[in-house]
């Protein structure tokens, strides 16, 4: 004879029939599963914070354990930070880029002013050449 332990499956004693022995193994296989599955959510979840604080001047893992938000509005604060940041990146790259374009702008006038100087340089000394040419 046999008692259950899963109180809420089987109330009653009885001799283990196939049937039995396989929803207890079943109970069993599905109970380690939902504890690994547990285990496995809650490392994901610290490994998150963890990463997001090396990032963070506020360590977000301390955040959360001091905090009384539920994990999923933690999650969707931290995806919103993210989404922050990620328009303060785009903002900072455009600003870079045009920045680089003034630069290669102004660049260019340089290069433009230097050939300009050049020529007239050659222009001037062709002048002088020929001034001195015809006094002799």
């Amino acid at each position: 004879m046999h008692t259950c332990t899963y109180v809420n499956t089987c109330t009653h004693t009885h001799a283990r029939t196939y049937k039995h022995t396989q929803t207890h193994a079943h109970m069993h296989i599905l109970e380690h599963m939902h504890t690994h599955m547990r285990t496995h959510r809650h490392n994901v979840c610290n490994n998150l914070c963890t990463t997001l604080a090396l990032h963070s001047t506020v360590p977000l893992h301390l955040t959360y354990v001091f905090s009384s938000l539920p994990l999923t509005q933690l999650a969707a604060e931290l995806q919103e930070k993210v989404r922050v940041l990620d328009n303060e990146i785009e903002i900072l790259r455009t600003s870079v880029e045009n920045k680089e374009r003034l630069l290669q702008d102004f660049g260019k006038q340089v290069h433009m002013q230097t050939e300009l100087s050049a020529e007239l340089e050659q222009q001037v000394r062709g002048v002088r050449l020929a001034s001195v040419l015809r006094e002799k």
